[in-house]
């Protein structure tokens, strides 16, 4: 078994992706280290990966980053004997030589993240049905609700680029306060920090 899903649920496993991915960073280039500094900036951890090889693959490119060797030459030494030989034959030309470049490795990486997020809600959606079956008298619908909620918001991002921090919109509020009092219209002097 290579999956850890249904590889018939395209949305829960994305194995193009994640080959994608894995090739556009596979090289000590400034191109394909900027794809894999993408990928840790976004969370990518190896949960992402639904594919078995490509998981352990990306957990021995971690730990080859971590110990000042990235690449793909660096990753295959830290995984285990045979693994691109006996246990994956057809991994470096299917997985990591998949792509010619690195120009797409971002779009790979979004379609990782949402891979990974489907499988997520998938999970909330059955611990939801499982929990209301296995509801027992005393149990409070409310208090699933409040717990399915929290795992809910972990799914939601807010769009960074368009939200000002709290420190932005104090000056912003406080400079358009000011602004409004010297055409005229504000009385109120702002007292915010």
């Amino acid at each position: 078994m290579t999956s850890m899903v249904d590889p018939t649920q395209p949305n829960l496993n994305d194995y193009d992706a994640e080959r994608g991915f894995l090739s556009s960073c596979r090289d000590d280039d400034p191109n394909m280290y900027r794809v894999f500094a993408l990928g840790l900036e976004a969370g990518i951890a190896p949960e992402h990966f639904a594919n078995l090889a490509c998981r352990e693959y990306f957990t021995a490119l971690l730990l080859a980053d971590k110990e000042n060797d990235y690449g793909f030459v660096g990753a295959l030494s830290r995984l285990p004997d045979g693994f691109a030989k006996d246990t994956h034959p057809n991994f470096v030309n299917s997985v990591i030589l998949s792509c010619d470049t690195s120009c797409h490795g971002e779009r790979f990486l979004k379609r990782i993240v949402r891979a990974h997020k489907f499988r997520l809600l998938q999970a909330t959606a059955l611990h939801i049905q499982d929990a209301v079956n296995g509801a027992g008298k005393m149990d409070d619908p409310a208090d699933l609700a409040a717990e399915v909620d929290a795992r809910l918001t972990q799914l939601i991002e807010p769009d960074t680029s368009t939200m000002l921090s709290s420190e932005e919109l104090v000056e912003l509020t406080k400079r358009r306060i000011e602004e409004e009092r010297a055409r005229g219209g504000a009385t109120l002097v702002p007292h915010m920090p």
